[in-house]
């Protein structure tokens, strides 16, 4: 397995965690079940994809 198909494959779970979360009503626990990981892990994407977000605005705003 290539370096760029685990990436492809770890995107594929954050969009299906986001969507799970945002449009699905889910809660952690939910999500790491649907997604076969610890519901730890799942929290620890969001906090990742939250702190990214925050980079992201806070460039744009300075």
């Amino acid at each position: 397995m290539t370096a760029l198909s685990l990436r492809a494959g770890a995107l594929q779970r954050h969009v299906r965690d986001a969507y799970l979360r945002l449009f699905g009503g889910m809660r952690q626990a939910g999500i790491a079940e649907q997604l076969g990981i610890s519901q730890t892990h799942v929290s620890r994407l969001i906090s990742l994809r939250c702190d990214g977000l925050r980079d992201q605005v806070m460039r744009g705003a300075a």
